[in-house]
Order: C-alpha cells, then structure tokens, then sequence
C-alpha cells in the first residue's frame, strides 16, 4: 500500500504543477485552460469578457494549486523522505483534508464564473 500512496502522492504534486503552469499560461498569454475551468464541452473563444474571465478566475487558480502542491509535497515527504517523522505524519491528512476542500469550493467559484461569462 506504501508504493501505491507514494505514486499517488508523486500524480497529486505533479496536478498541482500542472495547475500552476495553467494559472501561468492564463496571466501571461490570456490562454484559458479548457480542462481546468470550463470543460471540452465550451469553446472559450465564446467568451463574453475574456480579461474580466481571467482576472475573476486566476486567483482561484493560483490558490488550488499551491494548495495541491504542497499537498503533493508533503505527501511525497511522507512516503519517500520522512517515513518516520512526526510532523510529517500529523500534516499528511490535514493538508489531504484542505485538499478536498479546496476543490470543492474552486468547483463551485469557477462553475458561477462560467455561467456568467458563457
């Protein structure tokens, strides 16, 4: 169970990466990343503001994925670093638990922007 929580633990940091370079592409090239805001379904060239969209969004963004980076920090600590530590092993379902949290209110904030800008 070990090694699977580990592989998990790499895919969690290598989410919050991905989601760091998306808020990236959205502030420096006004790229709005389908698969992370408003699903395949919606062509975002049919956006009613596309600035207002991204200013409203990339805060958003930006939060989720610090919060799944560290995540993916610490849990990767956990698994391959610090077995036996402590505060490693106290923080692994706190920050899991803020985790879910944060997807779930990013879900809900980005869901109310997309029905107001699509």
């Amino acid at each position: 169970m070990d090694g699977l929580m580990g592989i998990i633990s790499l895919i969690i940091l290598g989410s919050g990466v991905y989601v760091l370079y998306a808020w990236y592409k959205m502030k420096v090239t006004g790229e709005i990343s389908d698969t992370l805001l408003v699903g395949k379904d919606f062509d975002t060239s049919k956006c009613k503001d596309r600035e207002a969209y991204i200013k409203k969004t990339s805060p958003a963004v930006l939060l989720l994925g610090i919060i799944v980076t560290i995540c993916g920090i610490v849990i990767s600590l956990r698994h391959y670093v610090m077995q036996d530590n402590e505060i490693i092993v106290f923080l692994d379902p706190i920050v899991s638990i803020i985790v879910v949290i944060a997807i779930i209110i990013y879900g809900v904030y980005t869901g109310k922007q997309k029905r107001i800008y699509f």
